[in-house]
């Protein structure tokens, strides 16, 4: 009778000292395929929730590749220990590790992608208001009667041009904010 294939994963998972659901998950898939002859790219979910969750955790995409293939290679070793490893399902493996390495990858970066575009989102938001503040002020000018009011609506677009050129100051700055979850606006739904 075969060892259950859990009995690997938590072997591994000692080995590496870790015990996060997203890690054991991983490694159930990747022991999983390994036995499965027509392996194909999209079957691999575990591996993405892998890539996300390491992206939430701040890890770099070359750091993930370097755990994914780690974790690849302590798995394939004790496969191959136990004899689960022998002749074409050696290559298998190494075709499953790196498709899920592949995978991994893939859903890290659209993860960066999505982080990167909610801030964008978040400061388009915030310009909006700047902007129509110019707007309303430009109009006033166009229509004043009074040098006094006129003083007011340049302070008021004075402050507006400040509003903005902060928010542009952040958004140069928006790599090194990836990594952190944009602010919402009262009555955000996203």
């Amino acid at each position: 009778m075969r060892e259950p294939t859990t009995s690997f994963v938590d072997e591994v998972m000692e080995r590496a000292a870790t015990d996060d659901a997203e890690t054991r998950a991983f490694l159930g898939e990747l022991a999983e395929m390994a036995e499965r002859v027509d392996v194909q790219e999209g079957q691999f979910p575990h591996a993405q929730a892998f890539g996300v969750a390491r992206f939430l955790t701040g890890t770099s995409s070359d750091e993930l590749v370097r755990e994914v293939l780690r974790l690849g290679h302590r798995l394939e070793e004790f496969l191959a220990q136990r004899g689960r490893l022998e002749g074409d399902a050696r290559d298998r493996f190494h075709a499953v590790v790196d498709e899920s390495a592949a995978q991994a990858v893939r859903a890290h970066e659209t993860a960066a992608r999505s982080r990167r575009d909610d801030w964008l989102s978040f400061y388009v938001h915030d310009m909006r208001n700047p902007l129509n503040t110019l707007v309303n002020a430009l109009w006033i000018l166009r229509h004043a009667d009074g040098v006094g009011q006129a003083q007011r609506v340049c302070d008021m677009a004075e402050r507006a041009v400040k509003r903005l050129e902060g928010t542009i100051r952040e958004v140069r700055e928006l790599e090194q904010k990836a990594s952190e979850v944009p602010p919402r606006k009262p009555g955000d739904t996203h």
